[in-house]
Parts: structure tokens; sequence; C-alpha cells
């Protein structure tokens, strides 16, 4: 931002220039100042080898799951199929089997093997797997007996030091006490719900919602009938999306899966992957490009909206087929009046493709933060004219763009797409309860479509890239559906939202900020509602019933390990609090304290749940 203040002082005029003079001066501005020397970072055996040494060092010293980092590390320096390959698999299966993933392990074994593993260094493999297999079942399968018989065989291969651990490895394969209980991974896809298909206009989403338009709210989601608490409102994954630079080493760049046995991209040193499948889907939609641009650029100063505007950028690119034809279709969305169907293709809102992104609305930014990302547009796509072969002969070189158009429709395109970027929705996960350090962020069409508030009705559940949106409480027919853009009443008073919210030059107009409610905030009661005496004494009691099971929820699962509990525990716990949300909601008025308790503990069940406590 210093160089952006630089160019303020020296031109006054920025702030109410046109786009494309912007464009034009933050291009002079980027040729004067010498355009940045290319060093592509490539597979290199020698820093993969120093990686897997750094953590052979420190192996006894340093927790698994870290020393799993430093392998995976290795392993995305490592050439494809080497030597350093097969080490780096086969030192973090040893990690892995240390930390109680033993079928991580055995993937990793089995890659080493794959490649070609020393015959004096085998022995230790085939005790591994064995000891894998044993603990994931103690019964003497032939697999086991097979992985022992080949660690004896191979005992003549290795020194007498050598030989003498693993025969004290294999005496100790004999004693049952001697495994311990495989490490349990939260599974949380198990519990995201049916995809919708009632929808004949949305794919995906329920029946009982409809996209709308008015001057009021703009573009904006609203319900057709009541919805129920709990209901599943869509089921989307992502369009595009992006893992935290510190952690491309933990997540697929694909489906955004914690995967501790990933494979690395086959040219890359930047990503990688929980499966081969993972690996193939994402080089055939974007990673064949993105690949050769995130070689180029230094990926310690990507941005995230860096990262999803490029890959937006070459979706398009691949769906359209070509310049010509991806500037025609951005020309003819932009013409089209209608709020709703330009978002539309063949009369139907599909979220996996460019419509539906494309002229979702753009961030309003300061001037300065505009000027930010059009000066980083520019070095993207000088990034992406140097280290691909996207554009043919149309940009050979960056260049005024007066002087070739392509130039300039490419800028304004990845100008675009870093605005949209900045509706990103950021993943997180929730370390301890005031510790939530983002993962990923994912751009999901139809969130263009949700305005903002501070006290949002339904819940985002998350696993990978899979996104399911459902309903916290009873939506009236004709209510609007409202997602959270900065924080929630009950955890931010309204003062510091309006602050934050002011950056992103908006305004809020919810219940919660127009009668200044805060954390410390008592909603009023139902029985202030005008509701007959029977009604509010019968609810009187639905109330102390909810209330005890809140507070039966909330002390059971204080500090504790959530993978300790059966799935149906939480499906009850889910069940339950949509039963009284629902009990109240055909007959209470919301808001109402005794709908915000079971709503908030609907929520905190949902989290539970999903991918918010990895």
């Amino acid at each position: 931002m210093n160089r952006i203040n630089e160019i303020f002082e020296k031109d006054k005029s920025l702030p109410i220039i046109s786009e494309e003079d912007k464009i034009e001066l933050m291009i002079e501005h980027f040729l004067s100042k010498g355009p940045p020397v290319i060093k592509n970072k490539r597979k290199d055996a020698s820093r993969a080898l120093k990686l897997i040494k750094s953590a052979n060092d420190s192996f006894k010293l340093m927790r698994s799951m870290y020393l799993i980092t430093i392998y995976t590390e290795a392993i995305m320096n490592a050439p494809i199929d080497s030597p350093e390959l097969a080490r780096g698999f086969a030192s973090r299966s040893a990690a892995l089997c240390n930390a109680r993933l033993f079928e991580d392990s055995l993937k990793d074994i089995d890659r080493a093997m794959a490649i070609g593993y020393p015959d004096d260094l085998k022995g230790a493999l085939y005790l591994r797997r064995a000891k894998n297999l044993l603990s994931l079942d103690p019964k003497m399968h032939p697999e086991v007996q097979e992985a022992i018989a080949e660690a004896r065989r191979l005992m003549d291969k290795v020194d007498v030091c050598s030989e003498k651990k693993i025969d004290k490895a294999l005496k100790k394969l004999q004693q049952k006490d001697s495994f311990s209980e495989p490490y349990k991974k939260w599974d949380s896809h198990k519990f995201l719900p049916p995809v919708p298909n009632d929808n004949p206009l949305i794919p995906r989403a329920s029946g009982g919602i409809a996209l709308n338009y008015n001057k009021e709210f703009g573009r904006h989601v609203i319900a057709t009938r009541d919805i129920k608490a709990g209901e599943t409102l869509i089921v989307a994954r992502a369009y595009v999306s992006a893992v935290k630079v510190d952690k491309m080493a933990k997540f697929c760049w694909y489906c955004l899966q914690r995967t501790w046995a990933s494979i690395p991209c086959n040219l890359c040193i930047n990503v990688v992957f929980c499966s081969e499948e993972c690996r193939d889907k994402a080089w055939n939609e974007y990673h064949d490009i993105e690949c050769h641009f995130l070689t180029a650029i230094k990926i310690e100063n990507v941005d995230p909206t860096d990262i999803l505007s490029i890959k937006m950028t070459i979706k398009a690119f691949k769906e359209a087929g070509s310049l010509e034809k991806l500037k025609e279709k951005v020309d003819m969305l932009d013409s089209m009046t209608d709020k709703i169907n330009s978002n539309f293709h063949k009369n139907v809102f599909d979220d996996t493709r460019y419509e539906t992104v494309c002229i979702i609305n753009r961030d309003k930014l300061n001037h300065k933060e505009a000027i930010a990302d059009v000066a980083r547009s520019v070095e993207l796509l000088y990034y992406l004219i140097k280290s691909t072969k996207m554009f043919g002969k149309k940009i050979v070189n960056l260049q005024k763009p007066k002087n070739n158009q392509w130039v300039n429709f490419m800028l304004k395109l990845i100008f675009r797409h870093k605005e949209i970027s900045h509706h990103a929705v950021e993943l997180r996960v929730r370390k301890s309860e005031y510790h939530a350090p983002i993962r990923s962020y994912v751009l999901i069409p139809l969130y263009g479509f949700l305005n903002h508030s501070c006290d949002p009705n339904f819940h985002k559940m998350t696993s990978g890239d899979m996104n399911a949106l459902i309903s916290t409480r009873y939506i009236k027919k004709g209510e609007q559906i409202f997602m959270n853009y900065g924080s929630r009443f009950q955890m931010m008073d309204k003062w510091s939202r309006a602050a934050y919210l002011e950056r992103h030059n908006f305004e809020c107009h919810c219940i919660p900020c127009l009668k200044n409610w805060g954390p410390n905030s008592k909603l009023p009661s139902f029985m202030e509602q005008p509701l007959p005496n029977t009604a509010k004494e019968f609810l009187a009691v639905i109330a102390l019933d909810a209330c005890q099971h809140i507070s039966k929820f909330y002390n059971e699962n204080l500090n504790v390990d959530r993978r300790e509990k059966p799935d149906s525990y939480f499906l009850d716990c889910i069940n339950k609090f949509k039963g009284f949300l629902n009990f109240f909601g055909g007959i209470v008025s919301y808001p109402c304290q005794e709908i915000e308790d079971c709503k908030q503990a609907l929520t905190d069940a949902l989290k539970l749940v999903d991918d918010h406590s990895l």
C-alpha cells in the first residue's frame, strides 16, 4: 500500500479518473519500475532432502502432526518419481504411523514401494505395514503374514544394527498390547443433508426459496413458503476456492478437505491433493494453467483474492473457449438490464457456470483499495502472460491498453474478478473458543444474492468445499434470507459492527442495529406478545423444557472431544432444537428471547458436526 500512497501523492486526480485511465496509469507505473524478473521455483531434490533431514533430526522431539507437515513439504519439492519422493513418502509413513493414522501410513508405504525403494530400507517399511494392518485389525490376516515374511527375507540386506532393530520390532508385533487405537478423524461429510431437488430454477436448492429484485434491497433471496427450522435451503460447491497460503500443505487444493497423506502436483511445489481424482479434476478445470502461474509468482506474497480472481479468469476462459467468445459473453451479460435473468443459463441459475459469478455485485472499495486492486491486476496479468500460453499471439507482452484491445479487456476482467473475490467467505478451523484461524476461502454464486444482517436466519455448514445453508429458525413466507458478512449481534456491539461494515461502504438497518442490540442484550419474551393466556401457559412449559435441554447440551460439550460421542447424539440434539424452534415459530413472532436461545443452540450443534471444528 506504500507505493499506492506514493502514486496518490503524485496524482491527486486518481479518485475521479475513469477505470480505463486508472489501468493506463498503473501499467505506466508498472513498466517504469521495470517488470520483475521471473524466477520459477521448481522441484528440487536437494531441497526435498534437506526438509526430510530436518524432520528426521527432530523425529523424537517434535509432535507427529508437525513432522507430517514438514515431510509433506519435502514431498511437494521432490521431483516426480524420484528416489527423494519415495524417501519422502516412506519417512512420512513413519510419522503417520506414530500419529495413529494407520490407513494413511499404508498409502504412503504403497507409494514409496511403487516408485522404488532400496532393498536395505524396505524391511522397515514392511514392518510398518504389518504394524498398521494389525493396529487396524488385530487378526493375523494373510497381508500381515506376507509383510512380516518380506521383512524377514530382507534382513540379510541390512547391517547388523538395522538387523537387530528389525528383529526387535518383529518380536514386538507378537505382543497384542503393543498396538494403539487408530486416530479418529472427523467425517463431516456424513452430516451433510440430502441435496434438495424441488426448485426448477435453482439446481440443488429448496423449492422454498426464490431469487428476487427490487430497488430497496437489490438482488436478494426470499422465502416462497413458510420454511421450518432445520430445512436445507441449498447444497452448493464453491465456483472457485483457495487454501490459505500457510495451510497449503494441509488441505486439498481442489476439495479443501483436511489431508494427511496428500499427493503433490506433478509440476509445481505449491499445492497438494487428497487423491489422484482431485488432482486430475483440478488439472482439467484450471490447474493446468494456474500451475505455471503459481510457479512464476512468489506464492508467499499472494493474496487469497489473487488466487480466486485468477482461477475465475481461467475457468471463464476455458468455458468460453477463446478470448473472442469470452469478450462476447461478458459484453452480453453487461448489456442485460434484467437483474435476475442475466445470471441464468437456459432459464436456470446454474452455479457451475460463469454467468452466475460474472455479475455478482463488485465490492465497494475506497479509492486507495480500488487503485491497489488495479495495480495488482496489472501484476497478475503480467505473470499470466509470461508464465502461460493462455493468450497465444493476442497478448505477448504487457503494453498500453490503447495499443492492444485484449490487454485492456483482460485487465478489466481480472480487476473485476478481484473485486468480486472480496465477497469470498472465509472458512475457519475452531481451535478454541477465541481462536479460529482461517483455512480457506470459497466463492459461492448464490451468496452474491444474500443480503447482510447482524442476525442471520441460517447456518453455513461446510464439509471441504461443499456448503449447505440450513435454516436456524422458522422463516415466514415472504421473509428475506439473510447472511452475516461481519459479526453477529450476539458477538459484537452495534458500534463495532458498524465500524467494520463501514470499511465496505455498508450501513446496516437490521433489527439488532435499529434496536442497538449487542452481546448483553435481552430480547423480548413471548410473554410480552399479544397471545391468549392459555397459549402463554402452555408455551411456558415448552420453554422450560427447551431451557433444560439447552443447558444439558452445553454442559455435555464443554471441553469434550466430539469424536468420543456417537453420531446419533448430535443428530438427536439437532432434531430436538429444530422441534422447539418449529413449535415456537408456528405461534410466536420473532424476535423473541426463547427462540433466540434455541436458535443459538441449533447453530452451535450444527457447528459441532461441520468442518468448523476440525
